[in-house]
């Protein structure tokens, strides 16, 4: 993607990026608000609390990064491109992490609602294998082999 977006598709690849971001920032800050406002099950400690900044936080340094690796593209960049994109991986990991763990403590704290157990173990199952296969992309880069 990033090679083809180097190219003439690189305003819409950038304007994508950004929109991309924002959006996942602002899911889990709208997440966050309803949260507070008790229109989502009520976070009941400060752990909670902590966990959704935490998860927020990486939700902006993923952003940041895909924002940055989008604008300094691969052609004309590799390395910079390459740091912002371990920044973007990382990020979006921390974020997953960190909402997994907020899921499980709301659901241990909320055993009635069952539903929160099995968002937490889908999210689970889902940020472990991105996060595998952003292993897997990494040895690939430093390796030098060819992804696609």
């Amino acid at each position: 993607i990033s090679d083809i977006a180097a190219d003439i598709l690189k305003p819409l690849f950038v304007i994508g990026c950004i929109i991309t971001a924002l959006a996942f920032i602002g899911t889990l800050v709208a997440e966050r608000w309803l949260r507070h406002r008790g229109r989502l099950t009520h976070e009941s400690t400060t752990a909670q609390k902590v966990l959704a900044g935490l998860a927020i936080f990486g939700s902006v340094l993923g952003g940041a990064g895909l924002i940055l690796l989008a604008g300094f593209d691969t052609k004309r960049y590799t390395t910079l491109h390459r740091l912002f994109l371990g920044l973007f991986m990382l990020g979006v990991a921390l974020s997953a992490i960190f909402t997994v763990v907020e899921y499980l403590s709301l659901s241990k704290h909320n055993r009635e609602n069952r539903t929160l157990m099995w968002s937490a173990l889908s999210k689970a199952l889902v940020a472990s294998v991105l996060i595998g296969l952003a292993i897997a992309m990494g040895v690939c880069l430093s390796q030098g082999l060819e992804l696609g």
